[in-house]
């Protein structure tokens, strides 16, 4: 009988303490054997390390000075002894049978990562409105995820040599919240990519999450796009058509969440980016009409469409 083969979970963590051990206890409770737990505590000034002594018998435990996620996940994944890789914040939590639901995927050779479906839940623990449901793409899929990054960082499940084959995260900080995604590009580029469509994770929404820095992430998305045309544009001519595209997408993003933060001047600057980039997306219009008529009548509209707020 052949043996299964063994995961690494790879957890990085920085001042936590309040999260870390509800996600260390999901990974602990996998179905799914054999497994290694490793916990990278990125030079956390909290009480972390404390909250863990009751399982530093059932993980592995490294402590490193500060250096941002893309670190952290790199020094877990190079401690790893594991054929396979996953990754799991430490916000967030796994479902108990997610790696029993994943691991199949890698019975095909050509497969280098999967991932899956998540909820949605508060800081508490406490189940939101909705269930994050993903582009129902697998297979080759480097061309669709460069028009959207549909793979959650706390899903994925691949294998340790795809990642070196890819060069590990990239620990720029100007990627700091994106650094997952330009590894997906960089693996999908090279790989299939299996979806298994099935909540097998919750992601944990809360005042302190990276990707809250709208700036920071969508310049850094930026920053990877670019990396991915100039590295993979000869191999993916149909991403050099989509670029001006992708990139008023990404505008038109950055518009819309500082819209509803009431930031009516930088999201009226990053409409016209939007329109210059892809002038024919019909979604702009909206947005462009509305700060046209200035922060007073945008105000009493959302008023009169919530009058709670």
């Amino acid at each position: 009988m052949n043996m299964k083969p063994l995961v690494s979970v790879v957890i990085p963590t920085y001042n936590g303490a309040s999260y870390i051990r509800e996600a260390v206890d999901s990974a602990l409770a996998q179905k799914y054997q054999p497994l290694e737990v490793i916990v990278v505590d990125d030079g956390s000034t909290d009480n972390t390390e404390d909250v863990l002594k009751p399982v530093m018998g059932r993980i592995r435990y490294i402590k490193k000075a500060n250096g941002g996620p893309a670190g952290a996940r790199n020094a877990g994944i190079k401690e790893a002894k594991g054929e396979f890789i996953a990754f799991l914040d430490g916000d967030d939590v796994w479902e108990p049978h997610k790696l029993t639901w994943q691991m199949p995927a890698f019975e095909n050779a050509n497969v280098g990562l999967a991932y899956a479906n998540v909820s949605v839940m508060d800081e508490g623990g406490n189940p939101l409105e909705h269930t994050i449901r993903l582009a129902k793409s697998e297979g080759l899929v480097f061309e669709d995820l460069f028009r959207k990054n549909f793979i959650p960082t706390s899903t994925v499940v691949a294998r340790k040599s795809c990642i070196e084959k890819a060069g590990y995260f990239d620990e720029n900080r100007e990627l700091i919240s994106v650094e997952d995604y330009d590894l997906w590009l960089k693996i999908a580029a090279n790989h299939r990519v299996r979806r298994v469509d099935m909540v097998l994770a919750k992601y944990r929404r809360h005042p302190h999450n990276i990707s809250t820095d709208l700036a920071r992430s969508y310049f850094g998305e930026k920053k990877v796009l670019e990396n991915a045309l100039k590295t993979f544009g000869d191999r993916f001519p149909l991403i050099r058509k989509q670029w001006k595209r992708r990139l008023g997408c990404l505008w038109h993003e950055l518009t819309r969440d500082y819209f509803y933060r009431g930031d009516y001047a930088h999201a009226k600057k990053y409409c016209v980016e939007s329109f210059r980039n892809d002038p024919w997306n019909p979604r702009n219009f909206r947005y462009y009409l509305l700060l046209l008529l200035g922060s007073g009548v945008i105000n009493g509209l959302k008023k009169i469409r919530n009058p709670r707020s």
